[in-house]
């Protein structure tokens, strides 16, 4: 993962909270865990405070803190609404939120999931989340883009990462990039969505985390997911309860699934659940592509 840029413990956050969220009283502070972005610490039982851990992750708390309450309200799963906006201090340069602990566990380390269900209801998530968005709803330089942006870097790492099958990944993406582009305004999408930002209990869905890359752009991106998340047998039910059928609207998908893949393998040397996605999503493309072929 990129290194962290400031080092951040639980002696830190104490401090924070004490000096500033009204609502702690001295609350147990553990340390959770940390991805790209963010620092996690449990307060309590009932909250989770996240500290940016990069300078550009301090913006993708700007997007959550300004449009995640306004989102929630219409979402059937549970979001990390932000319920406390801390401002620098203790040494800390960044402003950090307060979030509801949220039930459930990643959904990429779930082997008793109900997948039909939870097809279901993460279709129905992403097509009430898949609305347009107005006009000052952010951007994101990297995900929601024409998939032409990244044409070299795709067919480089296909090359460097060693990738078996590679064969049959080449045409899937040379099938994306000629996909008739997003033809509507510009769409609310998730832009991170992986099934480590998946909860799960009781083998159902309870709820979608890490919204920093919440943007306004092709929906495709999130429809990357199927690939990630769902074995292709579940893929008709997946898009039957999305309720776009649109061919190149899950051919450009299918080409950000590839993307991302090969991202997650290049960059989760030090991550086995990222790189287990990673694997997983090339190999159900390479599973779909031979079937394909006969």
């Amino acid at each position: 993962m990129p290194p962290a840029e400031v080092e951040v413990d639980a002696a830190l956050v104490v401090g924070l909270l004490a000096e500033q969220w009204p609502a702690y009283d001295g609350q147990s502070v553990t340390p959770w865990a940390q991805g790209w972005d963010n620092f996690l610490f449990r307060v309590g039982t009932s909250h989770l405070v996240r500290l940016p851990r990069r300078e550009i992750a301090v913006e993708l708390v700007d997007n959550e803190v300004r449009w995640l309450p306004e989102l929630a309200e219409r979402l059937p799963l549970r979001v990390p609404v932000p319920r406390f906006v801390g401002e620098p201090g203790k040494g800390y340069p960044w402003r950090w939120t307060v979030v509801d602990w949220l039930a459930g566990e990643s959904a990429a380390n779930r082997e008793d999931l109900d997948l039909p269900v939870c097809a279901r209801q993460l279709a129905r998530f992403l097509a009430v989340l898949h609305q347009p968005a107005p006009p000052d709803a952010p951007v994101n330089p990297y995900r929601g883009i024409p998939l032409a942006d990244r044409d070299l870097v795709v067919r480089d790492r296909i090359k460097r990462l060693g990738v078996s099958d590679a064969e049959l990944l080449a045409p899937i993406w040379d099938s994306a990039l000629t996909a008739t582009p997003h033809p509507g305004p510009p769409i609310w999408m998730h832009g991170d969505l992986h099934p480590h930002n998946l909860l799960a209990d009781d083998g159902l869905l309870t709820g979608v985390i890490d919204f920093g890359d919440i943007n306004a752009a092709d929906p495709a991106t999130d429809l990357a997911i199927a690939w990630m998340f769902l074995p292709i047998e579940q893929h008709e039910g997946f898009a039957d309860a999305y309720g776009d059928s649109d061919e190149n609207l899950w051919t450009r998908a299918r080409g950000w699934a590839l993307h991302l893949g090969l991202v997650y393998l290049d960059f989760s040397a030090d991550n086995p659940v990222m790189a287990q996605i990673g694997e997983t999503t090339i190999a159900r493309l390479v599973e779909e592509a031979s079937t394909a072929r006969g």
